[in-house]
């Protein structure tokens, strides 16, 4: 009895640290600049809300989380790949290398969903059982893929990578891995310990909807100017002085000239 009014107590709490983090992207103008990002938030509230209602009644329980999933993946997928296009928003070459990566990930995920299913858990094909699997090896793929794409990505000081971006783009793969840790423990353990398969998740959310609340942060916060290097700042006195020395010239010799 305590562990299942554990279970709702974070899970109630985890859906409103959600709604939070998707409102405070409203209130600082951050859902225009991702809006995907700002759907994904909303979905997984949303179907948190609707879980929530439907807990006392397993079998349409069942129906809604096994059909609602692949809409929160995609909407997940969707919000990665928003928020790496704005990471290379300044390298638009290297932007296609890295989104193929990011394909090719979520492509090797789902296939593997689909093949080791079968012969990993031979005893399971049902539809849930797949949509957790598709989970449990899409997260896996992306919370690897994120973090190669975003490292492949060039430097340059003059091109900074906007820290948001950045950040988001980690916060999306650490979402990706503990989503690969809940389903599979999920599935290993689902059957045998039913109330602590149901609070690993719980706990996560809590977790997640805490990280998403200090991730979104304001533009106005982050976006600060790139620090110039010592060689930088050197370089542009030097320009600046040549300049003064220029204008100076120029003076003294139209002064010579009215003179004369």
């Amino acid at each position: 009895m305590m562990m299942s009014v554990a279970v709702y107590l974070l899970w109630r709490l985890g859906m409103l640290l959600h709604f939070a983090a998707a409102g405070r992207m409203v209130l600082n103008g951050l859902f225009r600049r991702i809006p995907t990002l700002f759907a994904y938030l909303l979905l997984c509230a949303s179907r948190s809300i609707l879980l929530m209602m439907l807990r006392t009644n397993p079998p349409l329980y069942k129906i809604v989380y096994t059909y609602s999933l692949p809409f929160v993946l995609i909407a997940q997928y969707a919000a990665i790949i928003a928020a790496f296009w704005w990471m290379t928003e300044h390298y638009k070459n290297f932007r296609n290398v890295g989104t193929w990566l990011l394909e090719i990930g979520a492509g090797i995920g789902l296939l593997a969903a689909t093949v080791l299913q079968f012969a990993l858990f031979p005893s399971s094909h049902g539809l849930r059982e797949w949509a957790l699997a598709t989970q449990h090896y899409m997260g896996l793929a992306m919370a690897i893929a994120i973090p190669v794409s975003g490292w492949m990505i060039p430097r340059s000081s003059k091109l900074p990578i906007s820290h948001t971006a950045a950040r988001v783009a980690n916060m999306l793969a650490l979402d990706a891995g503990l989503g690969f840790a809940t389903s599979l423990f999920a599935r290993v353990y689902g059957r045998e310990l039913p109330n602590l398969a149901a609070l690993v998740p719980s706990i996560a959310g809590v977790l997640l909807g805490i990280l998403w609340i200090r991730c979104v942060k304001p533009m106005a916060e982050e976006e600060a100017p790139p620090v110039m290097g010592i060689r930088e700042a050197s370089e542009e006195l030097r320009l600046v002085e040549a300049d003064i020395r220029l204008a100076t010239a120029q003076v003294r010799q139209a002064a010579h000239g009215s003179d004369r």
